[in-house]
This record gives structure tokens, sequence and C-alpha cells, in this order.
């Protein structure tokens, strides 16, 4: 009788225990940046890049060209509504290899990314998951290259010029 009661008090234990679980309603993006500037070169950590969130889908909204991208300006694309304060701007990230981190509230968010030295910039439509604290992403530039899909981004060269031989 008492080994009944002694599983009994366990499994009602373990069964509590597991309604108590924290949970998290945020999830902070980390974000490693590396670039490589010509054909051949290597990858090196990108820097001074400004990065931040809208809680958009990109359906419905998006960033129309570069210069829109430097003022943050986002674009309904039926209505023309214009925005130009993102809900998230970019803190110091968890550590050196992942120097940005975007603290995610909301389900969708449109990620863009500024490279004014290159003047290339970079967007992604991210689904924010359920109760995850930290997600670590890595996303490779090819500064050299004409707009390409890098790592579920779209790396976006409006100023890309064909090298000549």
């Amino acid at each position: 009788m008492k080994k009944f009661f002694f599983i009994a008090f366990v499994a009602l234990s373990m069964g509590l225990s597991s309604c108590f679980k924290e949970t998290v309603d945020y999830t902070n993006f980390n974000l490693m940046v590396q670039e490589q500037t010509s054909n051949q070169g290597e990858y090196a950590p990108a820097t001074h890049l400004e990065t931040y969130v809208y809680y958009a889908d990109t359906a419905q909204w998006n960033i129309l060209d570069y210069e829109a991208a430097v003022a943050r300006r986002l674009t309904n694309k039926k209505s023309g509504e214009v925005r130009t304060e993102p809900d998230v701007v970019a803190s110091a990230g968890a550590d050196e290899n992942y120097p940005i981190c975007l603290e995610l509230r909301q389900e969708w968010c449109l990620m863009v990314i500024v490279d004014q030295e290159h003047r290339i910039y970079a967007i992604r439509q991210y689904q924010k998951p359920e109760n995850l604290a930290e997600v670590y992403a890595k996303l490779y530039i090819a500064t050299w290259r004409q707009t390409h899909n890098a790592s579920n981004w779209r790396v976006i060269n409006q100023f890309y010029e064909k090298e000549t031989e």
C-alpha cells in the first residue's frame, strides 16, 4: 500500500511540475553577418550594419529600394501607406560571434539589414517560434554579386556593376 501511495505521489508531483514550466513570449534573434567583397575573397565579419524589424507581413509590406532601406521606410503594397519607425532596432548581441540581437515579440517580422559601405541591403520574412528564448543565425553576403538569396534572406544589390575583364 505504501508503494502505491509513493508511486501516486511521484506521478502527481511530476504532473504538477510540468504545469509550472517557464514560458517566454519573446525570442532573441542573434545574428552573425559575414561578407565577401570579391569573388575569390575570404568571408569576414560585417561591420557598420544597421539592422531593424517591422512587425509586418511581406505579402502586404515591402522595402522598395536601397534609399527606403536606409531611411527605414516600409511601404504598404496596396494602399501606399508608409511607416518610418521600426518596431525593433538591433542591440548588442549575445557575444562577439553574434554581435546583432533583435528582441522579437510578434509572430511575423520583416527583418532588414543595411550595409551603407557596400550600398546593399537584405530583407527577410521571419516567423517567431513559440516559447524559444534564443535563436542563433548566420548570414553570408557576397557584396560583389548581383541580387541573390542567402540563408532565407533576399540580399539586394541595386547598384551592381558587372566587372569588366
